[in-house]
C-alpha cells in the first residue's frame, strides 16, 4: 500500500487568502481569566443585585399596577415602557458585546472596524487586512 503525506485535517484548514497573515492559535491565559472572574463576579453581583432591588421597589410600580374594583381586580401593564426598556437593553448589550471584541482585537494589535450588516440583522466588529 502506498503512503501519502495527506492528512484529513489538511482539508479542514482553508488556504490563507493573499494579503492576510497566517492564522495563529489563540488561547486565554488561565491567570488572566481567573483574575477577571475574581473581579467581575463580585462587581456583577453588586450591580445586578442593585438592579433587582430597584426593580422590586419603584421600577415594578411603574410597570405594573393592580387595582381592586367593586367587581374584581384589574391588572395593568405599561407595555410601551416594557418595549422601550427591552429594546434599550438589547442595544446596550450589543454595543458592549462588540466593544469587548474590539478591545480584544486591539490588544493583539489589529486595526478594528465596527459596522452593521442589515442583510444579516447584525452588528459586527472586524479586523480587516
Amino acid at each position: 500500500m502506498p503512503t501519502s503525506d495527506y492528512t484529513p485535517a489538511d482539508t479542514l484548514r482553508p488556504a490563507t487568502p493573499a494579503g492576510y497573515q497566517s492564522p495563529r492559535p489563540f488561547r486565554y491565559p488561565p491567570l488572566v481569566i481567573l483574575g477577571l472572574v475574581s473581579v467581575l463576579v463580585p462587581v456583577a453581583a453588586v450591580v445586578f443585585g442593585g438592579i433587582l432591588w430597584y426593580a422590586q421597589g419603584t421600577a415594578l410600580d411603574a410597570v405594573f399596577s393592580v387595582d381592586e374594583t367593586a367587581t374584581g381586580i384589574t391588572f395593568t401593564l405599561a407595555s410601551g415602557l416594557v418595549a422601550v426598556t427591552c429594546i434599550g437593553t438589547i442595544v446596550a448589550a450589543t454595543v458592549l458585546h462588540e466593544l469587548v471584541h474590539g478591545l480584544a482585537y486591539r490588544w493583539f494589535g489589529y486595526d478594528v472596524s465596527y459596522g452593521v450588516a442589515p442583510q444579516l440583522g447584525a452588528f459586527y466588529v472586524a479586523a480587516f487586512h
